[in-house]
């Protein structure tokens, strides 16, 4: 998705949800019930020192020279133009509070859209103000193909702190990245299961008698060994696991507090009540796994008689993966260093308090 300037106003095709989430002292006006617009503002309400900037079109203004006669250029030397007058002002891209659009060519400017997007936010980033098109037949000068009016609020300094301190949340392109970032982080913390039951198979293949031990005998030190190699092993790619749960809980935290998603004020709450699901089947696999790491020279004793020697290797062995399975079940049902309420205090103190 791109998003550039309307093409002659009106409703996108298709609603998109936080696209033009802009900070005080400038507020979007969105109509209850109406679809959010791709790439502008509705309304924007705004406090402060008025600027209001002549139309600029896409030459230099000291040469008088056009950046070429295509469209897309001569947007982006308007747009580079717009900003120029506004740092003059003493004001920034992101306290122009509305842009009137002049183009000679409907097809041309449709045919240059993602172009014109592209240099609309290499200039004024992810700010979208309220925007109106109008299509003429020619402008003043004969080669502009473009002209842009601009109007800014610059606000008050106590206001412009207050705007710089608070979170702006995310458009619409944020939220994809968002949702394509989470998606990463839960397929991650599948290959790290898949990868601990692996090398869980994998050991206990190594360690499964090639015959019939004789009663009476060690279990042996390389035993031991194994096994509190696979509970480290185990314990390591789970820590990988709960690391990425952590990032995942920044990303959800972050569209509760900016309210971009109603579904992760939901799933916050579901997740304060008791539930089997989601990331807590996961951890059960590597209690399961563990569990068995730790117990295993015991079966071996049991089922073939045999003596659990040397005792340094069972003692070492049989307490790592008590501790293991302590830790894994403490972090992962006991939510011992989770980093969801952290997260959320630190994005709500961003957001002002929220």
């Amino acid at each position: 998705m791109s998003e550039e300037p309307p093409a002659k106003g009106g409703t996108p095709s298709r609603p998109l949800a936080g696209e033009t989430s802009t900070p005080a002292p400038l507020e979007i006006i969105q109509p209850p019930g109406w679809p959010v617009p791709q790439g502008y503002a509705n309304a924007v309400a705004a406090r402060g020192r008025q600027l209001f900037l002549a139309g600029q079109v896409g030459w230099n203004p000291l040469t008088g020279t056009f950046a070429g006669d295509d469209m897309a250029a001569q947007a982006a030397q308007a747009l580079a133009n717009v900003a120029t007058v506004l740092r003059a002002a003493g004001a920034e891209p992101r306290h122009v509070t509305r842009l009137t659009w002049y183009v000679t060519d409907r097809g041309e400017y449709l045919a240059a859209r993602q172009a014109i997007g592209a240099a609309y936010r290499a200039v004024m980033g992810r700010h979208y103000p309220a925007m109106s098109m109008l299509v003429v037949h020619s402008l003043l000068e004969e080669r502009a193909k473009v002209e842009i009016e601009a109007t800014a609020i610059i606000p008050d300094p106590e206001d412009d702190d207050q705007e710089r301190a608070l979170l702006i949340g995310p458009n619409s392109d944020d939220l994809k990245k968002i949702h394509a970032e989470v998606n990463q982080l839960v397929n991650q913390r599948f290959v790290l299961t898949t990868l601990a039951i692996t090398v869980f198979s994998v050991v206990t293949a190594l360690l499964i008698p090639k015959g019939t031990p004789q009663a009476g005998a060690p279990v042996g030190g390389l035993t031991f060994l194994l096994c509190t190699i696979l509970s480290m092993v185990l314990f390591s790619l789970f820590l990988l696991s709960h690391l990425l749960k952590g990032m995942l809980r920044v990303f959800t935290t972050y569209l509760d507090v900016t309210g971009s998603s109603d579904w992760e004020k939901d799933w916050a709450k579901f997740r304060r009540t008791s539930y089997l699901g989601y990331t807590r089947p996961q951890s059960l696999v590597f209690l399961i796994l563990n569990f068995f790491a730790t117990v295993y020279p015991l079966i071996l004793s049991t089922v073939f008689s045999q003596v659990l020697e040397p005792a340094p290797g069972a003692w070492i062995a049989g307490i790592l993966g008590v501790v293991v399975e302590v830790f894994i079940w403490g972090m992962a049902f006991q939510n011992w260093w989770d980093r969801e309420e952290p997260a959320k205090t630190k994005w709500q103190g961003m957001k002002g308090g929220g």
